[in-house]
């Protein structure tokens, strides 16, 4: 499944509209429409701030067509897309994970 299906899929399974999630992320429908519609992406970074909008893990919005029932298979799904990740893009990643992994178990790395 592309990004765009996922982020509408949990977007309508949150109940919101793309202006209410477009405010709650401080952008325009437009905007919502065009990630959803997979003309554009949105910043890597942004992913926890657009889970956390639809009350989701993170994770769900970068699931694949693959089912994936643990959390290692999660992984191992995640780990195979992250490899086709440019450097810059790699680099954003990190820095998402790292943050994330330092608020969840309050540590550095």
């Amino acid at each position: 499944m592309s990004f765009g299906v996922l982020l509408r899929n949990c977007r309508k399974n949150a109940g919101i509209t793309q202006e209410a999630l477009g405010e709650r992320l401080n952008v325009g429908k437009s905007t919502i429409s065009e990630w959803e519609s997979d003309k554009r992406s949105p910043d890597v970074e942004r992913l926890p701030e657009i889970a956390a909008a639809l009350g989701v893990p993170t994770v769900a919005l970068l699931d694949s067509s693959t089912p994936a029932s643990t959390p290692e298979d999660k992984i191992t799904i995640f780990s195979r897309k992250a490899r086709k990740l440019s450097p810059e893009e790699w680099q954003q990643l990190d820095s998402v994970a790292r943050a994330l992994f330092k608020k969840v178990f309050d540590e550095d790395e």
